[in-house]
């Protein structure tokens, strides 16, 4: 399979790119590297990103803080689920379900943010 056909199924399965659901998911990891205490380097070495900046630039953008100050902020995970009326993103925190959507809303990506 060329990656533009597995690109292109990502996106009509899952509603976002592969790129936006990668970025979310290792950011998210990230996050929940730092409430346990982590470190900054280490953080975003593990999260595969090859470079500080890039870790920095891409963090900053997605919880609108820099790492370090972003460890008291709730964290939203992001799960995907298979129903008999297709399928759905569930996002939840430590206090319940922030979000339940079927993967084929235009508007997902958005949301997310």
């Amino acid at each position: 399979m060329s990656p533009e056909t597995v690109r292109r199924w990502f996106k009509k399965h899952d509603g976002i790119t592969f790129q936006s659901y990668q970025r979310m998911y290792r950011i998210n990891h990230a996050f929940q590297e730092f409430k346990v205490g982590k470190n900054v380097i280490n953080t975003a070495y593990d999260t595969g990103y090859e470079s500080l900046s890039g870790f920095g630039y891409t963090y900053k953008k997605s919880p609108k803080m820099p790492p370090l100050m972003s460890i008291n902020q709730d964290i939203i995970l992001i799960n995907r689920l298979t129903t008999p009326l297709g399928s759905m993103f569930i996002c939840s925190t430590n206090q319940g379900i922030c979000l339940l959507e079927f993967v084929d809303r235009r508007i997902l990506e958005t949301e997310f943010e």
